[in-house]
């Protein structure tokens, strides 16, 4: 890896930071030679599009939970464009990519005040004007959303005309959360291309998983709003939401794709 820090005082970024203070992150920028790397969508065009694509997919799942179980960090900005596949002796390998926003499991803050994660994949929870701490449970609605994304948008190898969740690549974040707050709790899944519909069961079981965790945060932050129970005390996980959202029922069910 190659690292520059450049401390030039008549950059334009340090002359941001004179006037902003610390509203104006200092950026460090880092030059890295990899291995060669494509794209998840280049398997698209795959003989069996739906077997090579969950089979990425569970090994993108493993590292996820491998790198909170072993190494106790999240990536915080899992999407289509940072789930990267290698080639070596006629074996293919999953590659998370991309850790500019990777935070400590523990952590109480968020890493960036500036940058975000991916629009279209991000957690719910994150579009909101008062963000929420990243949780394990946002990296797992990312991978789900990076699910539904690929298995509503590639036929035969090509993308299908006008893909249902196309809109979130340009929809605010007030939009997105109303948006996805629907598709989460009450609305049907994006119809699978024909290849994927074997799978719909697996799809429809992470959606109950999620949209039934946040029926109960719901129900526990309407209780405790409500007049007569504000002396009561409620307990909710809600790195869990409420034990709904779990590691282990997430690859309960990932194990049926």
């Amino acid at each position: 890896m190659l690292h520059a820090k450049d401390n030039d005082i008549n950059l334009l970024l340090w002359t941001l930071i004179d006037h902003l203070g610390n509203q104006c992150e200092k950026r460090v920028l880092r030059l890295m030679v990899m291995e060669e790397l494509f794209a998840i969508t280049e398997w698209t065009n795959s003989h069996d599009l739906a077997e090579t694509t969950c089979f990425a997919f569970d090994a993108f799942w493993q590292l996820v939970l491998n790198f909170v179980a072993v190494l106790k960090i999240m990536h915080c900005d899992i999407s289509i464009n940072n789930l990267m596949l290698h080639k070596e002796d006629n074996r293919v390998y999953g590659v998370l990519n991309d850790f500019d926003l990777t935070i400590n499991v523990d952590s109480k803050s968020l890493s960036s005040q500036q940058r975000t994660s991916t629009k279209p994949f991000m957690a719910l929870d994150l579009h909101g004007p008062n963000p929420l701490v990243h949780m394990c449970h946002h990296d797992l609605k990312s991978l789900f959303y990076v699910l539904i994304w690929i298995t509503s948008r590639f036929h035969d190898g090509e993308e299908v005309a006008d893909p249902l969740l196309q809109p979130w690549e340009i929809q605010s974040d007030p939009s997105l959360l109303r948006t996805k707050s629907h598709f989460i709790a009450v609305s049907e899944l994006p119809l699978q291309t024909k290849e994927f519909r074997p799978h719909a069961e697996c799809l429809n079981a992470l959606q109950t998983m999620f949209s039934d965790g946040f029926v109960a945060r719901r129900k526990i932050v309407n209780a405790c709003s409500a007049e007569l129970t504000h002396s009561q005390s409620f307990d909710f996980d809600d790195k869990t939401l409420g034990g709904f959202v779990t590691f282990d029922k997430f690859q309960e069910i990932i194990n049926t794709l």
